[in-house]
């Protein structure tokens, strides 16, 4: 089973914002009725690009059943593996049940890396695990958006906020996963055998032609423009490349 539904660009607002604007309700909705084994989320305004006879979808379920407090899978982009975390100061140390890296296709444990982590545009979840996880609200937000919280210190706060409240979808469930002890999400690291990276209408509408030449390029085997989520065009590839 799988939904795919509008993008509110809950990706781009602060990390302390409670996204009061942001609602994702379809998702909610959606995930909630879901009675098979695994849902995926993938979003219409994403480029998915794989080899023949590969599926990223087929790799996230084996990891999964290979997996223990496993929640979710989400596909590679281009650069997964290089890409620039930025470690968030929190209120106290977040302690996690699984040390050990994560079995089956190469997959890398994302948990905690706030933005790559919410599972918005693309996702793979086990609906029983996912039934299974406590209230949003129920679950505290220990990580802080830099070293103060609204003039306080973040050390100094017992937490910043709950994982509930007025938050979208994808920003509720990736806090949850990363505050608590038993759970944890992946990303499929192997982005030369499939990928996925996200191409807003509002970013590439002003030359559809060049996109529309773009996709015809990818689907032929070439490399993906930029390293990371987002598409930014082919032309941007020649420019560092030359």
């Amino acid at each position: 089973m799988g939904i795919g539904t509008r993008q509110f660009h809950g990706h781009g607002v602060s990390f302390d914002d409670a996204q009061t604007d942001d609602f994702q309700l379809a998702y909610y909705f959606a995930v909630d009725q879901c009675e098979a084994a695994y849902i995926v989320v993938f979003e219409l305004d994403q480029i998915l690009y794989s080899d023949e006879d590969v599926s990223w979808v087929e790799d996230a379920i084996q990891v999964l059943r290979m997996n223990e407090g496993l929640i979710l899978v989400s596909p590679s982009f281009p650069g997964v593996s290089t890409r620039k975390i930025r470690q968030r100061p929190t209120t106290r140390p977040i302690p996690k049940s699984y040390s050990d890296g994560l079995h089956g296709p190469a997959t890398e444990d994302t948990t905690c890396q706030h933005p790559f982590t919410l599972p918005g545009r693309a996702a793979l979840l086990d609906i029983q695990r996912y039934k299974q996880l406590p209230s949003r609200n129920q679950v505290k937000e220990h990580r802080c958006g830099g070293q103060l919280v609204r003039g306080k210190p973040c050390k100094s706060l017992p937490f910043v906020r709950s994982c509930g409240g007025m938050r979208t979808w994808e920003a509720a469930l990736e806090c949850v996963i990363c505050n608590g002890e038993g759970w944890r999400q992946g990303h499929l690291r192997d982005w030369q055998r499939a990928w996925s990276q996200h191409a807003p209408l509002t970013s590439v509408r002003h030359d559809l032609a060049k996109l529309k030449s773009d996709i015809a390029a990818i689907e032929q085997g070439r490399p993906p423009a930029v390293m990371g989520p987002e598409y930014k065009g082919l032309a941007e590839l020649e420019r560092i490349v030359t």
